[in-house]
């Protein structure tokens, strides 16, 4: 009976350790497992990116709209119709009427006095100005160039410089004055010139051309001209003659379009 009581001693200790062994962390004196494990790498997570605002471009210097015709009023020393190797009288039809001297070949400039002739009395003339208010304008049908003498309010043409403008289609060209001689004045790209009178034959087309209506009373002063058709055919659609008097003691600017005047266009003496 001794010898079986001790056997279950033996057993209940055996059942012991076996319990001890198949506790969780039994084996924490001795664990030599593998390393633990890495950790998995991260996802990326794709974010929806904004879309980039453009900014807006500058514009190319070359590709900036280019200047159009220097706009008016514009002065030349002419007188409308004129021509080479001509010139014109005016004679006075305005009984006792008088009529105002300014002090420049505009009526914005100081009045300097006052003037009157006797009928069919000759107005004797020192200088002559027109005086263009708005111009014909004209359109490039197609590219081309347009060449002339630069010109200024110092303009004398042996002197002046040549220049040559190249213009695109569409782009605007401007009529002033007719310069004799089938030349006109005409300005382009910021600059007037004097040169060939547009014509659609050269690419340039008339765009607000002047009725006839609208015919000023000094348009008389082609019809004795060499070629009084180019009156007609390039003026400017709103212009002012003007010529500086000497009239007893004063001397001034009168406006001739809007005097009782009768002008007589004619040869200059010696090359009748």
């Amino acid at each position: 009976m001794k010898s079986g009581g001790r056997g279950v001693k033996i057993n209940t200790r055996g059942a012991a350790l076996l319990m001890l062994l198949t506790l969780p962390g039994g084996w924490v004196g001795c664990d030599r497992g593998g390393e633990p494990e890495a950790p998995a790498p991260a996802v990326p997570v794709e974010r929806e990116e904004a879309p980039a605002v453009e900014e807006p471009a500058e514009p190319d210097a070359e590709e900036a709209e280019p200047p159009g015709p220097p706009e008016g009023p514009l002065s030349f020393s002419s007188w409308p119709g004129r021509e080479e190797l001509h010139t014109f009288d005016l004679m006075w039809l305005g009984g006792e009427r008088e009529v105002t001297l300014y002090e420049g070949p505009d009526a914005s400039s100081s009045q300097v006095g006052t003037a009157s002739w006797m009928d069919t009395e000759e107005i004797v003339w020192e200088d002559t100005r027109v005086r263009v208010l708005e111009p014909t304008a004209y359109e490039a049908t197609r590219a081309l160039e347009v060449a002339g003498l630069a010109y200024d309010e110092d303009f004398e043409e042996l002197d002046a410089e040549e220049v040559r403008l190249a213009l695109e289609e569409g782009e605007q060209v401007a009529l002033y004055q007719y310069g004799g001689e089938g030349t006109c004045f005409v300005g382009a790209r910021g600059q007037v010139v004097l040169g060939p009178c547009p014509t659609e034959e050269m690419g340039l087309r008339a765009v607000n051309e002047r009725p006839d209506a609208d015919a000023q009373p000094a348009q008389a002063a082609s019809e004795d001209a060499a070629h009084p058709e180019v009156k007609e055919r390039w003026r400017p659609r709103e212009e002012q003659w003007w010529v500086r008097v000497r009239h007893n003691a004063q001397r001034g600017w009168m406006r001739v379009d809007n005097a009782p005047v009768e002008v007589h266009v004619r040869l200059i003496e010696g090359y009748e």
